[in-house]
């Protein structure tokens, strides 16, 4: 799988907010680059249709990741990585 990192702005947010549990610790901050008020790069394994993400705010680069496969975290932290 060959992954990339793009910016938050250029992804359908409203296709992320599902992937994300309610109780993800730091919710604020995932919430205010979901709603636009922060930036942040993510990596998605499919950008029309996510079922993946790893999201890594510009602010002190907080990470958050939706993801219940092992092999897209582990190709996803290695993007973000470089």
């Amino acid at each position: 799988m060959t992954l990339k990192a793009i910016d938050i702005e250029t992804i359908d947010v409203d296709r992320l907010v599902p992937l994300f549990a309610d109780n993800v610790p730091n919710r604020a901050l995932l919430y205010s680059v979901l709603e636009g008020q922060n930036r942040a790069s993510v990596i998605v394994d499919d950008l029309s249709n996510p079922s993946s993400c790893l999201l890594r705010t510009n602010f002190c680069a907080f990470t958050f990741c939706a993801t219940q496969d092992a092999g897209f975290l582990a190709d996803a932290i290695q993007v973000v990585s470089v």
